[in-house]
C-alpha cells in the first residue's frame, strides 16, 4: 500500500497525491454518477469540519476528490502539508521506484514554533478522543433521519426539503471516518517505514498488517457473530428451513418477516436488521439495495451457518517483530485498536445516511418517472446530486426530456467504458502507480466460488468451508461469510477497511490477485 512503482520521468515534486485505497470502505471501485457526487459533496463539508474543529484554518476543500476511471480518489497531500504546517505531522511518505518521497515537506520551525505545533499535535489526539464520545449521538441523529426517509410518502414537497438535509445530516459520521482513517494511515506508514529501515526486506508490509490489524470491538464482528448464532437458531428450528426456502430471492425483509414461523430465529432476524438492515455489501454505491430492501444474502449465509461448518475465531499470528521495535509496536497497537473501532463504528452511523439517501433517490426517481424524463427508477443513479436537485425544482423540466434521455445513455455508455478500465490504487498528478507488494498464490480454482455485488447465490449450500470467496472488494457487508468460508480472494486490497480487521480476528486467508 506504500510501495509503489511509476514511469521514471513522472514529476513528484509539488504533484497531487491521489488514493483509492483512502476511501475504499466509502467508495468501492467502481461508483455510479450519483454516488460519488453525494460522497463528494458531504466529504468536502466533513474534510473542512475535521480541520476546522482542529484550529488548522482550513480552505475549502474544492480538490478534495476526483473520479477517474470511475473510481474515487482521495487528495492526500492537502491533509499532509496542512498538518506538516500547522501541527508539525511527519507526512505520508511513499517508496516510489525505491525512492522514499514524502507528500509534504515540514517547515523548520525555531523553539516557539516546535511549542505552538506540539499543542497543536494534542489537539489531533484530543479530538479523536472527543469524536469517540460523541459518535453515540452521532448515529442516533442518523439512525432519526434514516427512519424519517422510510416513513415519509414523499411528496415534492417532502423530497425537496429531504434533499437539503442529505450534506448536512452525513457530515459529521463521514468526518469521523474521515479522521480515524487518515489517522490509521499516518500509523501504518510510520510503522512500515520503520520496519522497512529495520529489516530491509519485502516482508515488511504483512509485518506492519499482522501487527497492527487487530480489534475486538468491530461492527463486522458483530455481525458474524450473529450470523453464527441465527444459523445455530435455525439448526434447533428445522421446521423453519421450507419457509425460507421458498421465498423469492426478489422479497424484502418485511416479506420474509411475515412468512416466517415465531420463534428464536424470527426474534434473531428482527433484531439483526433492525441493527443492521441498512447495510450491504459495497455500500458506499447508492444504487445497490441495501438488506433491508434485498435481505437473501443474509440469509443464504445463515442457511451456510446451519450446516455447522462455523468457525470459532482464530486470530492470525501476528508476525515476529525486531526486538528493538516491539516496544514502540506495543503502543502502535493500541492506538491502532481504538482507530479501528472508531471507524468501523463511524462507517455503521454513515450507513444510515447512506440508505436515507438512496431511498430519497428513489422516491426522486419516481417523480421524474411521472412525467417521462425517466423511464426507470434505476436511471436516476446515472446522475449527480445537484442534476437531480435540478429535475427536482423544475430547472431541468418535462421540456428537456430529450435532452435528459440522452444524458442517461450517454452515462450509461460512460460508465460501461469504466468498467473496462485500467485502475490504479494511487495517482501522481494523473499518472498511474501500481504497487510492489507480493501478490499472494490464490488456491486452487474448483475451491472458489465468486460472488457478484448483491453477494447472492443459486445454492447456499456451496457457501461452506473449504470454499473460499472471490469478490472483487471486501466490505463491511462481506461479514456475513467470515464463520462460513475459509478465506477471500479479493481483486483489491484494503487492508485499512475494518472488515479486513475482522478477517484477520477469524483467522481468514485474504489472497490479493492485484
Amino acid at each position: 500500500m506504500f510501495a509503489y512503482s511509476i514511469e521514471s520521468n513522472t514529476p513528484v515534486q509539488d504533484t497531487i497525491f491521489w488514493s483509492q485505497q483512502a476511501l475504499a470502505a466509502v467508495a468501492p471501485g467502481l461508483l455510479t454518477p450519483f454516488s460519488f457526487s453525494v460522497l463528494a459533496e458531504i466529504a468536502r463539508r466533513s474534510w473542512y469540519n475535521y480541520y476546522d474543529r482542529l484550529g488548522f484554518e482550513p480552505r475549502p476543500g474544492r480538490h478534495l476528490l476526483r473520479q477517474h476511471n470511475g473510481r474515487a480518489y482521495l487528495n492526500l497531500s492537502i491533509s499532509a502539508q496542512i498538518e506538516a504546517e500547522r501541527a508539525g505531522v511527519e507526512p505520508l511518505a511513499f517508496w516510489l521506484n525505491d525512492q522514499l518521497t514524502p507528500l509534504a515537506v515540514k517547515p523548520k520551525s525555531g523553539l516557539l514554533a516546535a511549542f505552538k505545533t506540539g499543542r497543536n499535535q494534542k489537539r489531533i489526539s484530543t479530538l479523536l478522543n472527543e469524536l469517540a464520545t460523541e459518535l453515540t449521538q452521532i448515529e442516533q441523529r442518523a439512525r432519526t433521519w434514516h427512519a424519517k426517509t422510510q416513513e415519509l410518502r414523499w411528496s415534492q414537497a417532502e423530497i425537496l426539503q429531504v434533499m437539503e438535509e442529505i450534506e448536512r445530516v452525513g457530515a459529521d459520521s463521514l468526518m469521523t471516518f474521515l479522521a480515524a482513517r487518515h489517522n490509521i494511515m499516518l500509523l501504518y506508514n510510520r510503522a512500515y517505514q520503520l520496519l522497512r529501515a529495520e529489516s530491509h526486506n519485502a516482508a515488511s508490509w504483512e509485518q506492519t498488517k499482522t501487527a497492527l490489524g487487530r480489534a475486538d470491538t468491530l461492527h463486522e464482528l458483530d455481525i458474524a457473530r450473529q450470523i453464527a448464532e441465527m444459523g445455530g437458531a435455525l439448526r434447533s428450528a428445522p421446521t423453519t428451513e421450507p419457509a425460507l426456502a421458498t421465498m423469492a430471492q426478489t422479497a424484502t425483509w418485511a416479506e420474509w418477516r411475515l412468512a416466517l414461523p415465531e420463534g428464536a430465529l424470527k426474534s434473531a432476524l428482527t433484531t439483526f436488521f433492525t441493527q443492521y438492515g441498512q447495510r450491504c455489501a459495497l455500500e458506499g454505491e447508492l444504487a445497490l439495495p441495501r438488506w433491508l430492501e434485498a435481505p437473501t444474502s443474509v440469509i443464504q449465509a445463515l442457511q451456510a451457518a446451519a450446516t455447522g461448518n462455523v468457525t470459532t475465531p482464530q486470530a492470525v499470528e501476528a508476525q515476529p517483530l525486531p526486538s528493538s521495535l516491539q516496544k514502540q509496536f506495543a503502543q502502535w497497537q493500541q492506538e491502532a485498536a481504538a482507530l479501528h473501532a472508531l471507524q468501523s463504528r463511524a462507517l455503521h452511523a454513515f450507513s444510515y445516511i447512506q440508505a436515507g439517501t438512496r431511498t430519497w433517490a428513489l422516491a426522486a426517481a419516481k417523480e421524474a418517472m411521472s412525467d417521462g424524463r425517466l423511464t426507470s427508477p434505476e436511471e436516476v443513479f446515472y446522475f449527480e446530486l445537484e442534476e437531480i436537485k435540478q429535475m427536482m425544482t423544475g430547472e431541468w423540466n418535462v421540456s428537456s426530456t430529450a435532452e435528459i434521455q440522452a444524458t442517461t445513455a450517454e452515462r450509461k455508455a460512460q460508465y460501461q467504458a469504466w468498467g473496462d478500465a485500467a485502475t490504479s490504487p494511487l495517482l501522481v498528478g494523473n499518472a498511474a502507480a501500481m504497487s510492489v507488494h507480493t501478490r499472494s498464490s490464490t488456491p486452487d480454482m474448483p475451491s472458489v466460488i465468486s460472488l457478484n455485488p448483491t453477494r447472492t447465490v443459486s445454492a447456499p449450500e456451496i457457501i461452506e468451508p473449504p470454499r473460499f470467496i472471490h469478490v472483487e472488494q471486501l466490505s463491511t457487508g462481506d461479514a456475513i461469510f467470515l464463520q462460513v468460508a475459509n478465506g477471500f480472494i479479493v481483486d483489491t486490497e484494503t487492508a485499512l477497511d475494518p472488515i479486513m480487521v475482522a478477517a484477520q480476528h477469524y483467522g481468514r486467508q485474504i489472497f490479493n490477485t492485484s
